[in-house]
């Protein structure tokens, strides 16, 4: 990682932004990837912020659920399917996330149980968020893809494996960067759209080891 002092910074911010480039400002425990200084707090905020929006998209767009049995037709026993969605939510502040999902399940009809893979892509356009009063407006750099393996359980909870990973622009104030995302995530989801979740991993070049939820939606 290069070293950039303060002196530097109003120089960094004119050029052209290179993806995962980084460097450090006087303050060791802050971090700028070219050009916006943020503390490992900061850093945290935004990546488990790209990770629930990637779990809300999950949860609108039904992907990973089975379909219902033909009414008054036979159980069947294992059914594979695969289906694709795109979905775009709106940010809290302003803008929006939009999300490719491509879905494949085995689904035993009988256990209610199965295997899920997902794969997602999320582009971010002038996403606004706030943390503490301060906002934040993030935008895709080039894109954030994940990818999630999970186990449905019967009645519809699941356990999943996840990575998320890629890059965004963000804008706080006068200053804008980019920001690389490397996340690992485990976790458990219940049939009303409620999870919590343990992520590790690096966002904006800090190391991230925290845990998250989501609300329920039912």
């Amino acid at each position: 990682m290069r070293g950039i002092d303060r002196r530097t910074v109003a120089a960094v911010i004119t050029l052209v932004l290179i993806l995962g480039a980084s460097g450090c400002i006087d303050d060791p425990t802050t971090l700028s990837e070219d050009g916006i200084p943020l503390t490992e707090e900061e850093a945290e905020f935004l990546g488990l912020e790209a990770w629930r929006a990637s779990v809300a998209a999950r949860l609108e767009s039904d992907v990973e659920e089975p379909a219902a049995a033909p009414s008054g037709g036979p159980a069947l026993a294992v059914i594979q399917r695969s289906r694709q969605a795109s979905v775009t939510l709106p940010c809290e502040f302003g803008g929006s996330v939009e999300t490719t999902l491509e879905a494949s399940l085995t689904y035993d009809d009988v256990a209610d149980t199965g295997d899920i893979d997902v794969a997602l892509v999320q582009t971010h356009q002038d996403c606004s968020v706030d943390r503490n009063g301060t906002r934040y407006t993030i935008n895709a750099w080039p894109r954030l893809e994940a990818a999630v393996e999970a186990a449905r359980l019967a009645g519809g909870a699941k356990t999943l494996s996840a990575s998320l990973v890629g890059g965004v622009r963000v804008t706080r104030g006068e200053a804008t960067g980019i920001c690389t995302i490397d996340l690992s995530i485990e976790g458990a989801e219940h049939p009303d759209g409620s999870g919590a979740y343990a992520v590790s991993g690096r966002v904006c070049g800090a190391a991230i080891d925290a845990s998250t939820t989501t609300p329920a939606t039912t």
